[in-house]
């Protein structure tokens, strides 16, 4: 059988069971499958049924940003600092190189 077909049988299962308003006992017991196929089914089932979406953790953490005021200079660059990571932005910088590496930062940190 192949992994589509299994899927679509057990999702059948899982629906039929949920439907029957028997206990999960009775239901397996009544169509000769066991207990812990039925849970492990109805888990990945569900599993697969949510949106991805990423956990807190990996979400990205803003720290504050300091600016100096009293800077005059026009020409003054960007300066971004993660753990030991150091990125200066120069003014004529490609936002989308900037927006490229700043993902690839998060990707790793």
């Amino acid at each position: 059988m192949t992994r589509t077909k299994l899927r679509k049988t057990w999702a059948d299962r899982v629906a039929h069971f949920e439907a029957s308003g028997q206990s999960a006992a009775a239901w397996c017991a009544a169509h000769h499958i066991q207990p812990h196929q039925l849970y492990y089914w109805r888990r990945k089932l569900r599993a697969s049924e949510k949106p991805q979406t990423p956990s807190a953790s990996l979400l990205p953490q803003w720290l504050p940003l300091e600016i100096d005021e009293t800077s005059t200079d026009a020409e003054a660059s960007v300066v971004i600092r993660v753990h030991q990571i150091v990125l200066e932005a120069r003014p004529g910088c490609s936002p989308e190189w900037l927006a490229d590496f700043v993902r690839a930062l998060m990707s790793r940190c």
